[in-house]
């Protein structure tokens, strides 16, 4: 959402395999769940929201992410 015309495939790649992973540890660890998620998800964007301004040397405007802009959007 910061950098929109920097979206690459090597980007919406990364996107997917994120997610892939986060099911393959709710798999690997039953207590998980989406409640415990969404529990965690506020502590969880800030961190993500941190290293994201790091990497691209710059402040982001977004200020909240749902669970489904991160989990269930499509990307190119």
């Amino acid at each position: 959402k910061s950098q929109p015309e920097r979206q690459s495939r090597s980007w919406t790649a990364t996107i997917y395999n994120a997610r892939e992973e986060i099911a393959d540890i709710q798999e690997e660890i039953p207590s998980l769940t989406h409640s415990v998620i969404l529990e965690m998800w506020d502590r969880c964007f800030r961190a993500a929201k941190r290293e994201a301004e790091g990497e691209m040397n710059l402040t982001s405007a977004v200020s909240k992410l749902s669970w489904k802009e991160v989990f269930e959007k499509q990307y190119r």
